[in-house]
């Protein structure tokens, strides 16, 4: 099964995202956009995992959010990876927080324990589309380099999931395998 985990949103800024989508759809790019039902934040791709391994996992994740406390996430900006001259994603980002960087660093140490490959960086981010040719690009580029400063909202995030992802000929579908309380009563902002 392939699994990843996840930071899931409120269905207000799922809302806002959305509407987001539906404007920049309006630049009539060549972009595969994300079911509003699959906007999240990846915290870590696992890939290919055998049925036998995911009680380990949920075991190890446990442990990894272990004295993490809720996250106040701020959702700003919009961008594109890996660059402007070569886009491939449309996405959202999220204001500095040192607490969703030490809950990546605690899952990341945890899982690389296991044998899952080692990230080369993390960029805390939420996809809305994957660019698949630069048909319009000019002008979906304008509308996103004005959103660079714009602020999508707040959450307060009080679990990490562990979701498993089926793709199907209409895109993937995403079913949550565990969900992992952020319990810890300090919070950072």
């Amino acid at each position: 099964m392939r699994l990843f985990i996840a930071l899931t949103f409120s269905p207000e800024l799922v809302e806002k995202l959305s509407a987001a989508q539906d404007e920049l759809r309006q630049c009539r790019g060549d972009v595969k956009w994300v079911e509003r039902e699959n906007l999240h934040l990846t915290l870590k791709f696992l890939g290919e995992v055998t049925k036998e391994r995911v009680r380990e996992i949920i075991d190890t994740l446990s442990q990894g959010v272990r004295g993490i406390g809720k996250l106040h996430l701020g959702v700003k900006g919009a961008g594109v990876f890996p660059n402007w001259a070569r886009p491939r994603i449309i996405w959202v980002g999220l204001t500095p927080n040192p607490l969703l960087g030490e809950l990546h660093r605690s899952l990341e140490q945890e899982l690389v324990a296991l044998g899952f490959p080692a990230e080369k960086s993390f960029s805390p981010h939420i996809t809305l589309g994957r660019i698949r040719t630069l048909n319009n690009w000019s002008v979906l580029k304008q509308k996103l380099q004005g959103w660079q400063e714009r602020i999508w909202g707040e959450e307060e995030i009080n679990k990490v999931v562990l979701m498993q992802s089926h793709l199907t000929p209409r895109g993937p579908l995403y079913r949550i395998v565990e969900t992992f309380p952020l319990t810890q009563t300090h919070t950072i902002f």
